[in-house]
């Protein structure tokens, strides 16, 4: 059903990749720039281009609701053509294969010795890229219509050319954060940074001053943490805060809360704490599953969402996701983006279907991202829906949904497990 779909598709839209006869390009860059084609009428406004967008539009969405919107909103527009490209060029896939998101691990090179530690960083290792290597992925990124970039660790503020990358990011058209433990926030760092015009930030804080520095794994983090946080709202920079809830700082995240609510922090975030990475040898501290389904009830039923001061967020707080009144449509976006909408870059080069995942044998140093992404049999084992075991397998949801394949893997060891803390399936 998809190959032909597919076939229909691409018949379709050809005629969009056809050469302009005076200017040689093809008419969907004209549309792109919002130009009329010099070869004909082509335009947004066209009958021709408007009834194929329409017609385009109801093989993702079941229906023409929304469509208008589409087709004048200039960000969803764009996002509509970045799905013709994929569709002319690679075919389209049931989950839907759309790169979003980037993240790249800066250095494996850290000031703490964190014990939850996804990448287990510490000292930085001899292969990694150079600041030639990461702007060309940049580049790529840029040409692959990528529309977030964020910069992890390790500790990115301990890569001596980090302001050499920032400076060529802030010329690029991505959206930008970075991922600190905010210890190393100082004031040279602040003079520079509020040049910038990156203005995202994510730090991470994991239970009030006791708890935060034994996860950390060093006297004094969580101090540094909030005086970091506080240099960068002065200088009107975005902060979200990600706690990773564990069995021990549990009852603190209401305090945790109030407290970055106090230092103007933008957003507020909680995951549960994975047994992957070093974060393996503390598995004692995940919480239990009665605690997870008492936390998805409480913030189910509190208005945290609504808080305009500052947003909260939490993707295992339910299934409020799945839009039951929404018409079945061949192509759907799945929940769990990993190696559809996101990938991560390793300091060496290293592709991992997502941060929280293990890597894999591919390596931009090796094949271009765009060819990873899409051809990789690595990635395929992630990116399809036809082997998920247990309740994920058997589920009306496992396209929209799948699980979580990081959790999957990280407690039963294989990628293609149920998720064993889904709610959807229990209820």
């Amino acid at each position: 059903m998809i190959n032909n779909i597919n076939k229909r598709i691409q018949e379709e839209i050809s005629f969009l990749y056809e050469p302009c006869e005076e200017c040689g390009q093809p008419i969907i860059e004209h549309l792109k720039k919002g130009e009329v084609c010099c070869s004909g009428p082509y335009t947004l406004n066209s009958n021709v281009i408007k009834d194929l967008l329409k017609k385009f539009w109801i093989y993702f969405n079941g229906s023409l609701d929304g469509v208008e919107e589409v087709l004048h909103d200039k960000y969803l527009f764009g996002s509509l053509l970045r799905l013709i490209d994929i569709a002319y060029k690679w075919g389209l896939q049931n989950p839907l294969i759309i790169p979003t998101t980037v993240k790249w691990e800066a250095t494996h090179s850290c000031n703490l010795n964190c014990k939850h530690c996804l990448a287990n960083a510490g000292c930085k290792i001899d292969n990694e890229l150079s600041c030639s290597e990461v702007i060309d992925l940049i580049d790529q990124c840029v040409d692959l219509g990528i529309q977030n970039f964020g910069i992890l660790g390790g500790e990115p503020l301990l890569r001596a050319d980090i302001f050499d990358i920032i400076e060529y990011l802030e010329k690029c058209p991505l959206n930008v954060t970075i991922s600190t433990n905010a210890t190393l926030i100082d004031d040279s760092f602040i003079e520079r940074i509020s040049k910038s015009k990156i203005r995202s930030f994510s730090v991470s804080v994991d239970g009030l001053e006791c708890e935060h520095d034994y996860l950390r794994g060093k006297k004094g983090s969580f101090n540094k943490a909030l005086d970091g946080i506080k240099r960068l709202k002065r200088i009107n920079k975005r902060v979200s805060v990600l706690m990773v809830v564990t069995r021990q700082n549990i009852n603190q995240i209401y305090d945790v809360m109030s407290e970055m609510k106090k230092l103007g922090v933008n957003k507020f975030g909680i995951n549960d704490l994975l047994p992957f990475g070093r974060g393996k040898d503390i598995e004692e501290y995940c919480i239990t599953q009665e605690q997870y389904e008492e936390l998805a009830a409480e913030f189910k039923t509190r208005n945290l969402y609504s808080d305009t001061e500052m947003m909260f967020t939490w993707t295992g707080a339910g299934s409020s996701f799945i839009n039951k009144e929404k018409p079945e449509s061949p192509f759907t976006l799945s929940k769990c983006g990993a190696a559809l909408t996101e990938l991560t870059v390793g300091s060496e080069g290293t592709i991992r279907a997502c941060a929280f995942l293990p890597k894999s044998n591919e390596n931009i140093r090796n094949e271009k991202l765009e060819n990873i992404w899409f051809n990789s049999l690595e990635l395929k084992k992630y990116q399809s829906r036809d082997n998920l075991e247990g309740q994920c397998g058997s589920c009306k949801h496992r396209i929209a949904c799948s699980g979580c394949r990081a959790r999957a893997e990280a407690y039963t060891g294989k990628i293609n497990s149920e998720d064993p803390r889904c709610l959807i399936g229990r209820n």
